[in-house]
């Protein structure tokens, strides 16, 4: 649909009221309507010809794939539109002469708009990020900033512009975690774990129940309850060693854990062979 019709907008009831404040009432230019009953603007009349252009287009598709043959075009719900054997040039003109089978207006368009995105303030409510123009900290994410809407569902295009914004969000405007500071060396020690994903790489889950361990910021991270899960190092044994670590508690009043050392490798089978 052509933007900035002055056919098409959204109004405030003067006497109906909802629990939101007044009722909102939604005017679309008729492009369905034919001409000597709705004349419409010159935007209305752009959706006039592409309508006639798409249903060129898929009349051609049909032909393509019916071959030769007759064939059928589902009009509505309880009407087909038949169309028998005959030239190309006869069979479309047949084709183009059946417009009711357009849906009406409103009823296969979805909510959107009324926050459209652009380059300025004067044509636009926001950026083409979704950041409200007069604010520095207020974004819209969805269809609500399309700046027109066509019959189809416009899911993946919101979604695609919500992840947009969130993705600006999360590089350059929200707080992020603090940076991951690696131990430094030592003399005669190396890191078991060392914040990377690498060193994380060489640790195993072993135990019932939900939950284990996540790799969060650098740290390794338990989660859930209810079982007794053991994550250790699965790479090598040792000999005698010293050991040092960081161990912290979120919550004081959840928490069962600790550290253990000099334990039986968790799949190891112990069974006493006969």
């Amino acid at each position: 649909m052509t933007a900035r019709n002055p056919d098409s907008f959204v109004d405030l009831s003067t006497t109906e009221k909802i629990l939101t404040g007044r009722k909102r009432f939604v005017t679309l230019g008729n492009a369905k309507a034919s001409v000597q009953d709705f004349p419409g603007s010159i935007e209305t009349n752009i959706d006039r010809d592409t309508w006639k252009a798409m249903d060129a287009v898929s009349d051609k598709i049909a032909l393509i794939f019916a071959g030769s043959e007759p064939f059928e075009i589902l009009a509505s719900a309880t009407s087909v539109i038949p169309v028998p054997a005959g030239p190309a040039t006869q069979r479309l003109a047949t084709l183009a002469a059946f417009t009711a089978r357009r849906d009406d207006l409103g009823t296969t368009h979805h909510d959107a708009g009324t926050m459209r995105m652009g380059d300025t303030i004067a044509d636009a409510v926001t950026n083409d990020f979704g950041r409200i123009h007069d604010t520095t900290n207020c974004y819209v994410a969805g269809p609500a900033l399309f700046p027109t809407l066509g019959s189809p569902n416009p899911m993946l295009t919101g979604v695609a512009l919500g992840r947009r914004t969130g993705d600006l969000l999360n590089r350059n405007v929200l707080p992020g975690p603090d940076p991951i500071v690696s131990p430094q060396p030592e003399t005669g020690f190396r890191p078991l774990f060392d914040g990377t994903a690498a060193t994380f790489g060489k640790w195993r889950l072993a135990g019932p129940g939900g939950g284990g361990m996540a790799h969060l910021n650098g740290e390794m991270v338990s989660y859930g309850d209810g079982g007794l899960r053991l994550f250790y190092y699965a790479t090598e044994t040792f000999s005698d060693f010293t050991l040092r670590l960081q161990f912290r508690i979120f919550d004081p009043a959840k928490h069962n854990s600790g550290v253990f050392l000099r334990f039986p490798r968790p799949t190891l089978n112990l069974a006493t062979p006969e």
